[in-house]
C-alpha cells in the first residue's frame, strides 16, 4: 500500500500503540466516527472492541483494503468524502483517527467550534503541545485558546516515528478532548480577536488589540502594566471575556 503525501498519509502500524489508542476510545462507550481509516489498523482495532464504526476516508484508492474490513465486520459503515466537507450527524459519538498532518489543525479547531464531541486523536506531537499549552509559552496561539475554551485537552502516549509507514520526520502523540459544558461563547468574535492578536504576538497588546477595539481596557486594567501584556500572556478565559466586547 503506498502512501499520498499530498494527502499527508503515514500509515500507523505499531501494535502496542494501536490497541492503546484504541482502548481509550472505548473508554467513552460511544460509537465511533473515524477520520482517515487509511489502512484500517487503527480501525480493525476498534472494531474487534464490538464498537459501531463510520470511517470518513478521502482516498478511494484504498476502497480494495477497507472493504475486506467490511466484509469481515458488520458495525463497520464506511463513507468515502472529504472529512473537511462531512456533516457532522446531531447524536452521541466520539470521533476519533490518526490525522492526516495537513488537515490537523483546521479540523480540531472547526470540531471545537462547531461540533465538540469527545475526540482521540494522533497528531504530531508538535500540534498536540500547541494545543494544550499554557499561557506565556512560545506555543500559545489561537489553535490553544480555541480548543481550550471548547475542551479540556489531555496530553496521551508518545508515539515515534519508527512506528508508522512510511517513516515520517517527526514524533507524533495522542490528545484526548473532553468537550466541556454550559458554554456560551461567541465563536465568530473570539476568532476574530485571536486573529488579530496573534498575527502580531510580539507586539504589546497598547499596539494590537488595544488599538483595534479600546473598550477592552476595561477588563484588562485589572492587570499590573496591562498595556506591555503580549497576546500569548492573556489566559483563556480573559479571550472569551474580551471577545464578548469586541463588535
Amino acid at each position: 500500500m503506498r502512501a499520498k503525501k499530498w494527502l499527508g498519509q503515514h500509515f500507523l502500524h505499531d501494535a502496542s500503540k494501536l490497541k492503546r489508542i484504541a482502548n481509550k476510545i472505548s473508554e467513552f462507550k460511544l460509537p465511533v466516527i473515524e477520520v482517515g481509516p487509511g489502512s484500517g489498523r487503527l480501525t480493525n482495532e476498534i472494531l474487534k472492541l464490538s464498537i459501531d464504526v463510520k470511517a470518513v476516508e478521502v482516498d478511494q484508492d484504498l476502497q480494495p483494503t477497507l472493504s475486506l474490513l467490511q466484509q469481515k465486520y458488520s458495525n463497520l459503515t464506511i463513507i468515502y468524502k472529504d472529512i473537511m466537507k462531512y456533516s457532522w450527524p446531531d447524536e452521541q459519538y466520539i470521533i476519533a483517527g490518526n490525522l492526516p498532518y495537513n488537515i490537523s489543525v483546521p479540523l480540531i479547531m472547526h470540531l471545537a467550534m462547531f461540533v465538540r464531541k469527545p475526540c482521540v486523536f494522533l497528531v504530531q506531537k508538535e500540534v498536540a503541545q500547541r494545543l494544550a499549552a499554557k499561557i506565556s509559552t512560545s506555543e500559545y496561539g489561537r489553535p490553544s485558546v480555541i480548543i481550550q475554551s471548547a475542551y479540556d485537552v489531555i496530553l496521551d502516549v508518545i508515539v515515534p516515528a519508527t512506528c508508522f509507514y512510511p517513516k515520517p520526520k517527526v514524533t507524533s502523540q495522542v490528545i484526548i478532548c473532553i468537550p466541556k459544558e454550559n458554554l456560551n461563547i461567541n465563536w465568530k468574535k473570539l476568532d476574530q480577536l485571536l486573529k488579530h492578536a496573534f498575527s502580531t504576538r510580539r507586539k504589546q497588546i497598547a499596539n494590537s488589540i488595544l488599538k483595534k477595539w479600546p473598550v477592552l481596557s476595561e477588563i484588562l486594567q485589572k492587570y499590573e502594566e496591562y498595556e506591555k501584556l503580549r497576546a500569548q500572556d492573556i489566559p483563556v478565559k480573559i479571550f472569551q471575556s474580551l471577545s464578548n466586547l469586541i463588535t
